[in-house]
């Protein structure tokens, strides 16, 4: 589903130099329990990239470059008739060296399923990144909570994020999106089978 008739002629061209993510996204209350998070960072001026970015809360499933939008948008929501709504459970918060902190789930089954399938099919008709970290074998699952802070401020994201957020979280994937970065624009969505 198209977000607006300015997208629809964006999302059905070749971009060169743009990059595109496809993420898993949540149901309404757990979006909301993280976008609070979002809030209460850039609110305390500790990081406020995610909460200005125009994105919502989700797993990151690939990063592409230069990808064929009418092939990955048909992809995408066969890949959301095949797979119903799954259970998602963050049971920890995670840092990268990046200046990211993320919540962490347990990882199901459903989960890399979608992704290694999602991949695969991807790499048939798209450019990889460099990055290797969306690779299936080196995918680490995660939902961003901040990125693009100062390093010195680590220890008052992990604090604001356990005083916002009671782990375990847990709720439903519901959806795949699509959007391309940075600025991040929503291109497409499909929901994920009812169960």
């Amino acid at each position: 589903m198209l977000y607006n008739t300015t997208i629809k002629r964006l999302f059905f061209e070749q971009v060169h130099t743009m990059t595109y993510s496809i993420g898993a996204y949540f149901d309404h209350e757990t979006e909301l329990k993280i976008d609070k998070i979002w809030e209460v960072l850039a609110n305390t001026q500790i990081a406020d990239y995610l909460h200005l970015s125009n994105n919502r809360p989700h797993i990151t499933l690939s990063i592409f470059d230069n990808l064929d939008l009418e092939k990955t948008s048909q992809l995408m929501c066969e890949l959301a008739e095949e797979f119903p709504v799954m259970d998602i459970s963050f049971q920890s918060v995670g840092i990268f060296p990046s200046s990211t902190v993320f919540l962490a789930p347990l990882i199901s089954f459903p989960l890399m399923k979608l992704q290694l399938k999602l991949h695969k099919e991807l790499t048939k008709f798209s450019k990889l990144p460099e990055s290797p970290y969306f690779l299936p074998d080196q995918w680490v699952p995660h939902c961003s909570v901040a990125i693009d802070f100062h390093p010195e401020k680590l220890i008052s994201v992990v604090q604001q994020v356990l005083e916002v957020i009671h782990l375990p979280l847990d709720g439903k994937i519901t959806e795949l999106g699509l959007t391309s970065y940075r600025p991040v624009v929503h291109l497409m969505k499909c929901e994920l089978a009812k169960k």
